[in-house]
Protein backbone atom coordinates (compact mmCIF):
# COMPACT_ATOMS: atom_id res chain seq x y z
CA UNK A 1 0.00 0.00 0.00
CA UNK A 2 1.17 3.43 -1.40
CA UNK A 3 0.87 6.74 0.77
CA UNK A 4 1.63 10.12 -0.20
CA UNK A 5 3.32 12.07 2.05
CA UNK A 6 4.86 15.58 2.06
CA UNK A 7 7.61 16.95 4.67
CA UNK A 8 10.32 19.23 5.24
CA UNK A 9 13.39 17.20 3.83
CA UNK A 10 16.06 16.99 6.80
CA UNK A 11 18.93 14.81 5.59
CA UNK A 12 20.25 12.61 2.90
CA UNK A 13 22.52 10.13 3.98
CA UNK A 14 24.47 7.14 2.09
CA UNK A 15 25.42 4.03 3.37
CA UNK A 16 26.69 0.56 2.38
CA UNK A 17 27.57 0.87 -1.41
CA UNK A 18 25.58 3.73 -2.65
CA UNK A 19 22.17 3.31 -0.95
CA UNK A 20 20.69 6.20 0.02
CA UNK A 21 17.62 7.32 2.72
CA UNK A 22 15.86 10.18 3.43
CA UNK A 23 14.75 11.58 6.62
CA UNK A 24 11.38 13.89 6.87
CA UNK A 25 10.20 15.18 9.47
CA UNK A 26 11.88 12.40 11.87
CA UNK A 27 11.37 9.72 10.04
CA UNK A 28 14.02 7.85 7.54
CA UNK A 29 12.97 6.62 3.82
CA UNK A 30 14.65 4.48 1.94
CA UNK A 31 15.47 5.76 -1.61
CA UNK A 32 17.27 3.03 -3.05
CA UNK A 33 20.13 4.87 -5.01
CA UNK A 34 18.36 8.18 -5.77
CA UNK A 35 20.73 10.98 -4.02
CA UNK A 36 18.49 13.31 -3.12
CA UNK A 37 20.76 15.90 -1.11
CA UNK A 38 19.82 18.70 -3.56
CA UNK A 39 16.93 18.83 -1.56
CA UNK A 40 17.99 19.67 1.48
CA UNK A 41 15.87 22.31 3.49
CA UNK A 42 12.93 21.90 0.77
CA UNK A 43 9.20 21.30 0.70
CA UNK A 44 9.18 17.64 -0.84
CA UNK A 45 6.03 15.09 -1.80
CA UNK A 46 6.68 11.22 -2.72
CA UNK A 47 5.03 8.29 -2.51
CA UNK A 48 5.84 6.24 0.58
CA UNK A 49 5.41 2.05 1.25
CA UNK A 50 5.92 0.48 4.20
CA UNK A 51 8.31 -2.91 4.12
CA UNK A 52 7.57 -5.46 6.46
CA UNK A 53 5.66 -3.31 8.80
CA UNK A 54 8.77 -1.81 9.44
CA UNK A 55 11.13 0.17 7.16
CA UNK A 56 9.90 2.87 5.02
CA UNK A 57 10.71 3.12 1.33
CA UNK A 58 10.38 6.83 -0.76
CA UNK A 59 9.84 7.11 -4.55
CA UNK A 60 9.40 10.03 -7.14
CA UNK A 61 10.86 12.17 -4.35
CA UNK A 62 10.11 15.72 -5.79
CA UNK A 63 9.95 19.41 -4.74
CA UNK A 64 6.27 19.75 -3.87
CA UNK A 65 5.00 22.63 -6.14
CA UNK A 66 2.08 23.30 -3.27
CA UNK A 67 4.26 23.84 -0.61
CA UNK A 68 4.94 27.76 0.30
CA UNK A 69 8.44 29.28 -0.12
CA UNK A 70 10.86 28.49 2.87
CA UNK A 71 14.43 29.50 3.92
CA UNK A 72 16.70 26.48 4.19
CA UNK A 73 17.38 25.54 8.02
CA UNK A 74 20.70 27.12 9.39
CA UNK A 75 22.46 23.45 9.31
CA UNK A 76 22.05 23.09 5.78
CA UNK A 77 24.53 25.57 4.65
CA UNK A 78 23.21 28.66 6.14
CA UNK A 79 23.76 30.93 7.97
CA UNK A 80 27.33 32.21 8.95
CA UNK A 81 30.87 29.85 9.86
CA UNK A 82 30.30 30.03 13.42
CA UNK A 83 26.73 28.62 13.01
CA UNK A 84 27.85 26.14 10.56
CA UNK A 85 30.79 24.85 12.63
CA UNK A 86 28.86 25.22 15.68
CA UNK A 87 26.07 23.08 13.90
CA UNK A 88 28.83 20.50 13.18
CA UNK A 89 30.07 20.09 16.62
CA UNK A 90 26.83 19.29 17.94
CA UNK A 91 26.25 17.06 15.44
CA UNK A 92 29.26 14.94 16.04
CA UNK A 93 28.50 15.08 19.49
CA UNK A 94 24.84 13.53 19.04
CA UNK A 95 26.79 10.76 16.51
CA UNK A 96 28.86 9.75 19.34
CA UNK A 97 26.39 9.74 22.08
CA UNK A 98 24.62 7.83 19.53
CA UNK A 99 26.48 5.11 19.44
CA UNK A 100 27.48 4.49 22.55
CA UNK A 101 23.72 4.74 23.20
CA UNK A 102 23.14 1.84 20.70
CA UNK A 103 26.14 -0.36 21.74
CA UNK A 104 25.28 -0.41 25.45
CA UNK A 105 21.48 -1.40 24.40
CA UNK A 106 23.15 -4.55 21.96
CA UNK A 107 25.46 -5.02 24.79
CA UNK A 108 22.80 -5.60 27.43
CA UNK A 109 20.87 -7.36 24.87
CA UNK A 110 17.76 -5.01 24.99
CA UNK A 111 18.07 -5.04 20.92
CA UNK A 112 17.81 -7.46 18.31
CA UNK A 113 19.19 -7.09 15.11
CA UNK A 114 17.44 -9.71 13.12
CA UNK A 115 19.23 -11.41 9.98
CA UNK A 116 23.76 -11.32 10.54
CA UNK A 117 23.52 -9.63 6.74
CA UNK A 118 20.57 -6.79 7.83
CA UNK A 119 22.08 -6.40 11.27
CA UNK A 120 24.43 -3.37 10.28
CA UNK A 121 21.79 -1.19 8.42
CA UNK A 122 19.39 -1.59 11.14
CA UNK A 123 22.30 -0.70 13.81
CA UNK A 124 22.98 2.34 11.89
CA UNK A 125 19.63 3.59 10.91
CA UNK A 126 19.41 3.37 14.86
CA UNK A 127 21.81 5.28 15.29
CA UNK A 128 20.69 8.19 12.64
CA UNK A 129 17.43 8.32 14.70
CA UNK A 130 18.66 8.86 17.99
CA UNK A 131 21.98 10.75 17.18
CA UNK A 132 18.72 13.55 15.12
CA UNK A 133 16.93 12.99 17.82
CA UNK A 134 19.57 13.94 20.04
CA UNK A 135 21.02 16.98 17.59
CA UNK A 136 17.34 18.44 17.60
CA UNK A 137 17.71 18.72 21.37
CA UNK A 138 20.73 20.16 22.14
CA UNK A 139 21.14 22.47 18.91
CA UNK A 140 19.35 24.94 20.91
CA UNK A 141 19.47 24.07 24.56
CA UNK A 142 17.98 26.93 25.78
CA UNK A 143 14.26 25.67 23.56
CA UNK A 144 14.90 22.34 25.12
CA UNK A 145 15.12 23.33 28.51
CA UNK A 146 12.40 26.12 28.99
CA UNK A 147 10.37 23.29 27.52
CA UNK A 148 10.70 21.20 29.94
CA UNK A 149 10.40 24.07 32.60
CA UNK A 150 7.14 24.39 31.02
CA UNK A 151 5.36 21.53 31.38
CA UNK A 152 6.30 21.49 34.83
CA UNK A 153 8.79 19.31 36.04
CA UNK A 154 11.20 20.28 38.83
CA UNK A 155 13.64 17.84 37.09
CA UNK A 156 14.27 18.45 33.48
CA UNK A 157 16.93 15.31 33.49
CA UNK A 158 13.79 12.74 34.57
CA UNK A 159 11.99 13.62 31.40
CA UNK A 160 14.76 13.06 28.64
CA UNK A 161 14.34 8.95 29.19
CA UNK A 162 14.14 7.69 25.88
CA UNK A 163 13.44 4.38 25.01
CA UNK A 164 14.87 3.67 21.32
CA UNK A 165 12.71 0.42 21.03
CA UNK A 166 9.78 2.29 21.05
CA UNK A 167 10.43 5.14 18.84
Amino acid sequence: MSEVKTGILEQASERNGGFWSILVDGTWYGTWKDDHSALIGKAIIFDAVLKDGKYWNASKVRVDPNAPAQAAPAASGGGNYQDNRQSSIVLQSSYKTAAEIVCALVSADKLTMGAKKDALDITLGLVDEVAVRIYRKCINPLEFLSSLEEDGDPNPQAATKYDPIEA
